[in-house]
């Protein structure tokens, strides 16, 4: 196993790796297995990458709530599932647990605030699955799959395309993006007797492929990144209800590009609330947009270039000062500074090379 040397004074424990002040670790999920990298915080450079943990392909990492375990998805031949990786103290990486899933490999990986259920999205199978988590962080075992059916106006909308799980805050709710079916699909979680119900589903413009989604601190307002149309869908949050309710629509990347040449990627809303960012595969740019905190509506302000070949995921600094996107296609990550007044974004002139980058992870917040 490999561990990059400037990385070793950056712990791996709960307690160090929460609290880096000059600096900031950051695990990649790669061509490969899983990298490990940090941003200074002071100039946003980007350390030299490391392999820490070897396995086939992966496209998700998450954080269990209570320990340093990382879940990963990945795909080895003809299996395909998550990972439980233990992070230790000492930089090294255990495989604590391993669960193949009966579906495709996921496409996104959710653990609700307590640490006891985790959820998958496939994309590929029209499934959502619901599994139990050991207080340890391994896995008790898949409870549930739940087949989406559904469909659209769009070429690759031939079948339901589950891509993005979120738990409400208790738990008790689940939410999946189905961009094959131009919905968002709302589930109750039996805590007692595992299980997912459908509440009910709430529609976005035909051909538009929700992606993911991104919610305001407060819970009153979400964003959904619509892959097909290159669109952001905002919406009016009703927490209580876990209903949503759509309030505007709007172009995240010039108008003259078409689904064949443009695809939305990830949505966040900055720590201030006051931004919203999303990446365009194709123009290659990073979206941002202005957001009313009364309304909930955004307004495109600019689309800075990404630097790199379709950026599929980039993360945000806790402290809002510093944007990382990955471009999958080009292998490389780079550092763009926020201004905090306005949004928009900077190049930091910091750029490294990891194979096929698909997810950023930061410390837990």
């Amino acid at each position: 196993m490999k561990i990059l040397p400037a990385l070793l004074t950056l712990s791996l424990s709960t307690a160090s790796f929460l609290t880096a002040k000059t600096e900031s670790a950051i695990l990649i999920a790669g061509q490969g297995g899983v990298y490990r990298t940090a941003i200074d915080l002071n100039s946003g450079k980007l350390a030299s990458p490391e392999l820490i943990h070897e396995f086939g392909s992966g496209s998700w990492l998450v954080w269990h709530p209570n320990h340093s375990v990382v879940y990963s998805s990945w795909r080895e031949r003809k299996s395909s599932g998550v990972k439980a990786l233990r992070l230790n103290a000492d930089g090294e990486v255990d495989e604590l647990d391993t669960l193949i899933l009966p579906v495709s490999v996921p496409a996104h990986i959710a653990v609700d605030n307590t640490g006891r259920f985790l959820s998958t999205a496939h994309y590929g199978s029209e499934a959502t699955t619901l599994v139990a988590l050991n207080p340890d962080g391994s896995f008790d075992g898949l409870k549930d799959i739940f087949m989406h059916k559904g469909n659209g106006p769009h070429r690759v909308q031939t079948q339901s395309r589950p891509h993005w799980a979120g738990f409400t805050p208790s738990g008790e709710s689940l939410h999946v993006t189905d961009l094959g079916s131009d919905e968002i699909w709302t589930f109750a979680v039996n805590r007692d007797d595992p299980q997912l119900k459908l509440l009910h589903k709430t529609g976005v413009p035909a051909g538009s492929g929700p992606r993911h989604m991104a919610f305001t601190a407060d819970q009153k307002f979400a964003y959904v990144s619509d892959e097909l149309s290159h669109h952001v869908t905002a919406f009016e949050y009703d927490a209580d209800k876990a209903t949503f309710a759509v309030i505007q629509h709007v172009n995240a990347a010039p108008e003259d590009l078409d689904e064949q040449t443009n695809n939305v990627s990830e949505i966040l809303v900055h720590p201030s609330g006051d931004f919203v960012y999303t990446a365009n595969r194709g123009n290659d740019s990073l979206a941002v947009f202005k957001r009313d905190t009364d309304t909930g509506q955004i307004t495109l302000i600019e689309n800075e270039p990404a630097r790199g070949v379709w950026p599929r995921n980039f993360t945000i600094t806790a402290d809002g000062n510093w944007l990382i996107a990955a471009s999958q296609k080009s292998g490389t990550i780079a550092t763009f500074s926020i201004d905090q007044e306005t949004g928009k974004l900077t190049y930091a002139q910091s750029l490294i090379n990891v194979p096929q980058p698909v997810r950023l992870l930061l410390p837990k917040q």
